[in-house]
């Protein structure tokens, strides 16, 4: 019986050891998974700061970045404009003083002249002269041509072929335009883009081949296709000089397409400009 008892006893003890200890392993569980989720948000804190400083810093680099970019911009721009002003002042006290005093030479050698067909072309090539003064100054004050504020592309073409026809004796310029009731506007920038683009190509045509003829053909659309053709047999072997690279250029610059075909029996240039939206 006192057995019995003993082991009764001792099982209630074991037991309620057992009880104590789980207790206490409870509690340890329980305060280490508190201490770990007091430790996870410290670090998520932590991240969450991190996160804030990097955005800031990004923020900040980027502005940084952007700075120096615009303070790059406007150093190249500061540049352009401090070689433009250069260029500008030395057409003006340079080239277009040089131009007039040519001018003055052909009046002066022309003055006593009878009246003649020679006296006539010479008087045309003064006047001209004027123009090319005129047109400098615009060009040195960084301005458009009024002709082009006032006057359509076709118009300009014509005055174009006219003038040419009056100077290249015995050969002929021409111009066609079709579907003029469908024309439409163009800005002062692109007219003169094109009118020099067309003006350079008949040039070339005068002085690097053996044409006789030049054929202009303006159409409208619902694009604008200007055809500039000629019979010339020696441009083909021609070096390409900085007209060529000039034409190249307006054309990029006014996002117009350009075809060559060139030929033993002439030269074909072909412009496409979308309509201005």
């Amino acid at each position: 019986m006192i057995t019995v008892i003993m082991l009764l006893f001792l099982t209630i003890l074991l037991l309620c050891f057992f009880v104590v200890r789980l207790n206490r392993l409870r509690i340890k569980h329980k305060t280490e998974a508190a201490f770990e989720k007091a430790s996870s948000q410290q670090h998520l804190s932590k991240l969450q700061e991190l996160q804030v400083k990097l955005a800031e810093y990004e923020k900040h680099e980027a502005s940084r970045i952007s700075l120096e970019d615009n303070d790059r911009d406007y150093l190249k721009e500061l540049l352009v404009r401090e070689e433009r002003t250069r260029i500008a002042q030395e057409l003006h006290d340079d080239t277009v003083q040089r131009i007039i005093m040519a001018r003055f030479r052909i009046i002066n050698a022309m003055h006593n002249e009878e009246p003649s067909s020679v006296k006539d072309q010479v008087n045309l090539a003064v006047r001209e002269l004027q123009l090319v003064v005129d047109d400098l100054r615009f060009l040195i004050d960084n301005e458009v041509k009024p002709v082009f504020e006032t006057s359509d592309l076709v118009l300009s073409l014509k005055n174009l072929a006219k003038d040419y026809n009056q100077i290249w004796l015995g050969k002929r310029v021409s111009i066609e335009v079709i579907n003029a009731q469908k024309q439409f506007l163009l800005t002062s920038e692109i007219t003169s883009e094109l009118y020099s683009i067309i003006h350079e190509t008949i040039t070339n045509a005068i002085k690097s081949s053996v044409a006789t003829d030049i054929d202009m053909f303006v159409k409208w659309g619902n694009d604008l296709t200007i055809v500039v053709k000629d019979n010339g047999q020696s441009r083909i072997i021609a070096e390409p000089g900085r007209g060529t690279r000039n034409i190249k250029a307006r054309v990029i610059r006014i996002g117009a397409e350009m075809q060559e075909l060139n030929t033993p029996d002439g030269y074909k240039l072909t412009l496409t400009m979308q309509r201005p939206i």
